[in-house]
């Protein structure tokens, strides 16, 4: 009875291992047919993605050792300062020392202002908002004038208005001292009507008031007093004509 009673369980026991390493048999077959069914490609790709995973958390490992730190006695290595002023050079931009400021200065101060009554076409045109063209136009009417008395006269220039007489007028300086006179006894009516504040008509009356006068003295005072000229024309004239 016994015997029979141990049987039968040791029976069950080995049936029961039986189903189990079956068990296992079939999971580990469908496992492997599965991992069967992925394309190859597939799994090369994953399993290059895992190496790259491993080989960039081992370079950020490696440059985070390298990064060189910029401030000075807090964990600076030696001959990494060096390179780190190197690298900052390259993000930031130039800052002037106080040595090119105080050159600056200096050439600013050498600049010399351009005198009107003896400048050439080369310093005009040094000028800011003065061409060529202008440049011609300036030494024309200087010429016609027989010199500048102020150095506004610039704005009678067609084309030269106050905004573009502000742009230098500050680099400029006049000296009158340099005006080609007419003498008022002696000048002829081509000397007098070629001043552009005389012209023709009043060249005429000048002539014919100093013949009219013939041995009495010309001059402005007395084109002034006879209604000949204006006040204002005589400030003007009384630079170009003696």
């Amino acid at each position: 009875m016994r015997r029979e009673k141990f049987s039968k369980s040791h029976a069950s026991q080995i049936v029961t291992l039986v189903f189990i390493l079956l068990a296992i048999q079939g999971v580990l077959f469908l496992f492997a047919r599965d991992e069967a069914s992925i394309p190859v490609e597939k799994r090369e790709v994953n399993s290059g993605l895992a190496i790259n995973r491993d080989t960039s958390r081992q370079e950020y490992k490696k440059s985070e050792k390298q990064i060189p730190t910029t401030r000075e006695g807090v964990g600076e290595k030696p001959g990494r300062r060096a390179e780190s002023e190197s690298v900052n050079s390259g993000l930031f931009p130039y800052r002037p020392k106080k040595e090119d400021y105080n050159s600056f200065k200096e050439e600013k101060r050498s600049i010399q202002p351009v005198q009107l009554n003896t400048a050439d076409s080369v310093e005009l045109v040094s000028l800011p908002g003065i061409g060529p063209y202008y440049a011609r136009k300036i030494i024309q009417y200087r010429e016609k004038l027989g010199g500048y008395a102020e150095k506004e006269q610039l704005m009678e220039i067609f084309g030269i208005d106050q905004e573009r007489f502000n742009m230098f007028s500050g680099r400029i300086t006049v000296d009158s001292t340099y005006i080609s006179k007419i003498d008022l006894k002696e000048a002829t009516y081509e000397q007098l009507s070629g001043n552009p504040y005389i012209g023709g008509y009043l060249a005429r009356s000048i002539i014919r008031f100093r013949e009219s006068r013939r041995d009495m003295v010309t001059d402005l005072s007395a084109l002034l007093m006879s209604n000949i000229i204006k006040i204002e024309l005589y400030k003007i004239l009384k630079f170009y004509i003696r």
